[in-house]
């Protein structure tokens, strides 16, 4: 874990100007689509809300910015991995081409994690919720290298999901600590944007848009958990 961690970091560091080219673009749009769906909710009756075609339009384009953005890290981390220098235009455009196949694996995994606990809510009320949040959190670490499955290797998401889950299981408890630093990195950056709330919306937008893109060391090193662990498993 620790080498991991620590090529992790340097990578994120000796690249962070061609990362910030390559997803604060994408990251700006997210973020603002985010903020305001954010907005609309805020203002709609929570027992009642009036969610028309204007707000599932962006919900959809805010998927579509966020499966390029995934699509574009994942290519990056990819290429520049097997010792290649790529401009942010090249990885931009080529990663369009793993949009598709991306949005169907985000459609597949989000069944996946979420199903068992509206299922198990519907069965056994609110101890069916506790039950259903741990067998989540199980299968979206079981499925944390489905998007790397999908670039790297090429192939469908439905055989990146059963690849992910077989391939994560001697490996699950390193990827389930890599995936829980995002939560500290999440607070550092809630607790920013608490404490510049006097000075407008502006403020926490710009601090979400930088929590997001260091959240994206996550990413980076659960790449590199992925490509030792692939190095091994063909060698």
């Amino acid at each position: 874990m620790s080498a991991v961690l620590n090529e992790a970091f340097h990578f994120f560091k000796n690249h962070l100007r061609q990362l910030a080219m390559l997803t604060m673009p994408l990251i700006i749009g997210v973020v603002a689509i985010q903020s305001w769906l954010g907005i609309e909710l805020g203002k709609m009756n929570p027992e009642a809300p009036q969610i028309d075609g204007i707000h599932l339009g962006v919900m959809f384009l805010g998927i579509l910015l966020f499966s390029w953005l995934i699509s574009t890290l994942t290519l990056f981390l990819q290429v520049v991995s097997d010792g290649h220098n790529p401009t942010v235009r090249q990885v931009l455009f080529t990663s369009l081409n793993f949009v598709p196949p991306m949005l169907l694996t985000m459609v597949f995994t989000g069944m996946a994690i979420f199903g068992p606990i509206f299922v198990l809510i519907a069965a056994l009320k609110e101890l069916g919720a506790l039950i259903g949040i741990v067998v989540s959190v199980f299968i979206a670490v079981r499925l944390s290298y489905v998007n790397f499955m999908v670039v790297v290797e090429h192939i469908t998401p439905l055989q990146a999901i059963k690849d992910s889950f077989n391939f994560t299981k001697p490996i699950f408890f390193p990827t389930l600590a890599i995936l829980l630093m995002s939560l500290p990195i999440s607070l550092v950056f809630t607790v920013i944007a608490t404490s510049v709330s006097s000075l407008g919306e502006g403020a926490i937008f710009v601090v979400n848009i930088f929590g997001f893109f260091f959240s994206l060391f996550v990413t980076v090193a659960l790449y590199r958990l992925y490509m030792l662990n692939r190095e091994n498993v063909h060698d």
